[in-house]
């Protein structure tokens, strides 16, 4: 059984650097060519950033956890603990195409990530149940910016889609959401507004407004799941220590340690009216109207760089509020996670 789980471990972890490897290659050529140094800093940067390569900076990573994670009882309890899972992780590939026409009055292009979650269980056998399926196409665009380096504000659209792939109905006999097989879809756009800002803290901040407008979506999913919701998230990485402290920043870069700060806030406007949904067929279940704290989610994670790593990092993450894994929607989390993270664009440079 043991040598079973590791031989999954082993080949989740695979197709994880395979993703950060190719991702990065992807890039690599642009990166070498554009080594340009802004004459005018009193210490430059390590280079001049093109628009493309912002943004690709701040895509989604794909990540590998260490068990469930540690949690806490303050405010809310989580319902995965260390032992739940042998590990969680996160798969994106970033597929690049269709840059815009030099002639149109704006620039951009649009990324390909076919985004897949999957929680490797400790029950008999180390299932993954339920793994959540999130293909999105993504529009990034921009108004011509003379110099993106230092200020750089561009948009996105997305259209993405979430499922769990599985058949089974949504409720199991006795009203309780069916979480070991039952359909979870829906589909949702996202309009974004980021702000770059190399010499400020944060360095980076995306604003979003994501709605579901209900096609192929669950019925079961209806008064208990977002309809629309706003975001905000921000980062921060080593160069922006020069800010407010430029030792400190001297001092990591001298030994090859670079870092990020991540954060994320997110209110679910509409859909979430209660965490359990009243149903006429299941009259013994007992509705819970959501409180404004149930709409509330955060996410903190630290990544971190040591100078032997070249395209992946260590990272905590601590995450509050409901879970984000697709049937599991009604199920609180309120814990910290540790694991290692790709960094195919340079995220932390």
């Amino acid at each position: 059984m043991m040598m079973q789980r590791l031989l999954i471990f082993l080949a989740v972890w695979l197709a994880v650097n395979v993703s950060f490897a190719t991702s990065a290659e992807e890039t690599s050529t642009k990166k070498e060519a554009d080594v340009t140094e802004p004459a005018s800093q009193e210490k430059p940067y390590p280079k001049v950033l093109t628009e493309r390569e912002i943004i690709e900076q701040n895509l989604e990573p794909s990540y590998i956890t260490a068990g469930g994670g540690l949690n806490f009882s303050f405010w809310r309890e989580s319902h995965i603990d260390w032992g739940d899972s042998i590990f969680e992780a996160e798969l994106n590939h970033h597929l690049h195409f269709f840059d815009s026409p030099e002639k149109w009055k704006w620039q951009g292009f649009v990324k390909f990530n076919p985004k897949i979650q999957i929680r490797m269980s400790s029950d008999k056998s180390t299932p993954i149940k339920t793994p959540g399926f999130l293909p999105r196409a993504t529009y990034f665009f921009w108004f011509n910016d003379k110099d993106p380096h230092d200020r750089f504000t561009y948009y996105s659209l997305m259209l993405s889609h979430h499922s769990n792939g599985q058949a089974g109905e949504f409720y199991n006999s006795d009203g309780t959401v069916n979480t070991e097989s039952g359909n979870f879809s829906t589909n949702y756009l996202e309009l974004a507004n980021y702000q770059f800002q190399r010499k400020y803290l944060p360095e980076w901040t995306k604003f979003s407004v994501i709605w579901h407008p209900g096609f192929n979506r669950e019925d079961g999913l209806d008064d208990q799941y977002e309809e629309l919701k706003v975001q905000i998230s921000t980062f921060t990485t080593t160069r922006t220590l020069r800010t407010f402290k430029p030792i400190a920043e001297d001092m990591l870069l001298k030994r090859g340690w670079y870092f990020k700060i991540f954060t994320s806030v997110s209110y679910t406007l509409m859909g979430r009216d209660y965490v359990v949904a009243p149903n006429r067929n299941y009259t013994q279940i007992t509705p819970q109207k959501a409180e404004w704290d149930d709409n509330i989610n955060l996410s903190m994670t630290m990544c971190v760089r040591p100078p032997y790593f070249n395209d992946m990092n260590f990272f905590v993450r601590y995450d509050l509020g409901y879970d984000y894994y697709n049937i599991n929607f009604q199920k609180e989390i309120n814990r910290i996670q540790i694991g290692i993270a790709g960094d195919p664009f340079g995220l932390l440079n």
